[in-house]
């Protein structure tokens, strides 16, 4: 198995484990995301997260998440004073639903489908902090 059939089988996969994520959480994120305070970042163990955000300062700079998912967690993260954030995931579906949560809050996020392995050049040296949350290890 070459690493391009690879890619897109990880693609595909994810593309179909977000209906599901979708179904079971119905319209909560769209919902949350039209107020103005709305945080995904507010389970017990975001705690010790936050408390290190604070202190790294968030606030006016340009940030990414690699990968993204949905963006739930880069677009709460802006939350935080961030003034722009790209975030990069390998699902299409993930990566569209992001956008749309983007739009809903009103908020600077970008989001880019690609392997992140594949990231462009473009984004070397673009910015302040980078997010990779448990997930993604």
């Amino acid at each position: 198995m070459n690493g391009k059939h690879i890619f897109e089988s990880n693609r595909a996969a994810w593309n179909q484990a977000l209906e599901y994520h979708q179904k079971a959480r119905g319209n909560s994120l769209q919902s949350g995301f039209a107020g103005p305070a709305f945080t995904t970042l507010n389970r017990d163990c975001d705690g010790i997260l936050l408390e290190k955000l604070h202190e790294l300062g968030l606030g006016g700079k340009t940030i990414a998440q690699i990968p993204c998912n949905n963006g739930r967690e880069l677009l709460s993260l802006m939350g935080l004073g961030a003034q722009e954030a790209v975030g990069f995931d390998i699902s299409d579906a993930a990566v569209l639903e992001a956008r749309q949560l983007a739009g809903i809050a009103k908020l600077n996020a970008k989001f880019v489908r690609t392997n992140v392995l594949e990231i462009g050049g473009e984004y070397d040296g673009y910015f302040d902090f980078i997010y990779i949350s448990e997930g993604s290890l």
